[in-house]
């Protein structure tokens, strides 16, 4: 897939034992009827997918996915970062920590995800590129799916 002219390389690892791993894909499945899967635009049969990364992110710091933003934006430019998560675990939580990509600080308060077996949808706006962290509370912290827009200046 091939990622806005605007967006660097997008990484994502979760820590544990002592260092760095690059989390697996894993394909969830295709559907016609499930509304928590993705539709393909391109897919003439209507066919609905899903896939997500962070499955075995169950402990330890989390997940994290940097996104930076590669045009030499100024304070009018924002940008906006959306995540899709669906669990298949009922019971599943975690918090997504947003920090500046450049500073690591926090740039929004803790966002609370539970209850996502039908997907759910967390978005952010910054002027900047941003570190997300997806920090377990009980269970996996997978997310399937991050969108990106240009959105207009302040």
């Amino acid at each position: 897939t091939m990622l806005p002219t605007y967006v660097g390389n997008v990484s994502k690892y979760y820590m544990w034992g002592g260092g760095p791993h690059n989390p697996a894909n894993h394909f969830r499945g295709r559907s016609k009827t499930d509304a928590s899967y993705l539709e393909s635009p391109s897919d003439e049969e209507r066919w609905r997918a899903l896939g997500s990364i962070g499955n075995e992110v169950s402990a330890g710091r989390g997940l994290v996915v940097d996104i930076p933003i590669t045009e030499n934006a100024d304070s009018e430019q924002v940008y906006r970062v959306s995540v899709y998560m669906a669990t298949q675990v009922a019971n599943n939580e975690f918090v997504i920590e947003a920090m500046d990509y450049s500073t690591r600080s926090s740039i929004a308060p803790l966002a609370s995800i539970q209850n996502h077996t039908n997907g759910t949808y967390w978005s952010i706006e910054y002027t900047s590129g941003v570190r997300l962290r997806f920090a377990p509370m009980f269970g996996a912290a997978a997310i399937s799916a991050v969108f990106f827009d240009r959105i207009k200046a302040k």
